[in-house]
Order: C-alpha cells, then sequence, then structure tokens
C-alpha cells in the first residue's frame, strides 16, 4: 500500500471547487502555486478579473469562444471565491448525521434479507 504522500501529487489535478454559473476553480501550475478559474461567462470573469487584478502573479485570458480563464496566486483565492460563488461542502448536524446512518443500515438489512438480490459474480460471469 502506498503512503499518503506519493498519492497526493497525482491528485490533487482533479480537485476543483465548484462555482455559480458552471464555473470552477482548479489548479494550474505547482512551482509557483498557481490556480486557476475557468468560466463559460465572459461579463462574470471580467468582474472577478476587476476585483483582483491588482494581485501580483494574477493575469486573464478572455477567448473569443465565450469562455475565459483567470489565472492567481494562492493568496486570492477567497477573494476569487466569493465574487465567483464558489459553493461550501455541505456539512449535516450530528443529529441529522444519526438519522442518515440509521437510513443506510435500513438499507444493508433489506439488502441482507433477500428483498433485493444483487447478482454475484458467478451469476455474471455465466452470462
Amino acid at each position: 500500500m502506498s503512503d499518503r504522500k506519493s498519492v497526493i501529487p497525482t491528485k490533487i489535478w482533479y480537485e476543483q471547487i465548484p462555482c455559480q454559473g458552471g464555473a470552477f476553480i482548479g489548479l494550474y501550475s505547482l512551482n509557483p502555486l498557481i490556480l486557476k478559474l475557468h468560466t463559460p461567462r465572459v461579463q462574470n470573469a471580467k468582474k472577478i478579473w476587476e476585483a483582483i487584478k491588482g494581485n501580483p502573479g494574477a493575469r486573464a485570458d478572455f477567448r473569443f469562444d465565450g469562455e475565459a480563464d483567470i489565472y492567481f496566486p494562492v493568496g486570492a483565492v477567497h477573494q476569487v471565491a466569493k465574487v465567483a460563488g464558489a459553493r461550501r461542502k455541505r456539512r449535516l448536524a450530528e443529529s441529522l448525521r444519526g438519522k442518515f446512518a440509521g437510513g443506510r443500515l435500513k438499507g444493508m438489512e433489506a439488502l441482507k434479507i433477500g428483498k433485493f438480490s444483487p447478482a454475484t459474480a458467478s451469476e455474471i460471469t455465466s452470462i
């Protein structure tokens, strides 16, 4: 089994922060650490660019195909996320976590009883 340090550099490129309007913030470069906001809405990109254009290392690419990319340093990520309408990860209250766990257990019990009979490996290979 590989340790976590060797896995993170390969998985970091898949990390994205979804934003409103189909935009997302993702990693552009590791050395130096630069992030990129990609958006299909050029008007929103112009507002974001006006908010961060004073930051050193920030640059924008307004393409002619109706999309835009804004590159910025990590220090501006909170400012970009606020203007771009980044979505936050939902967190459940402790009381709701118990309810969801109970529902999950009921579903697992239904599978064991036989109400639902998932195909076994031997049934799949015999097809």
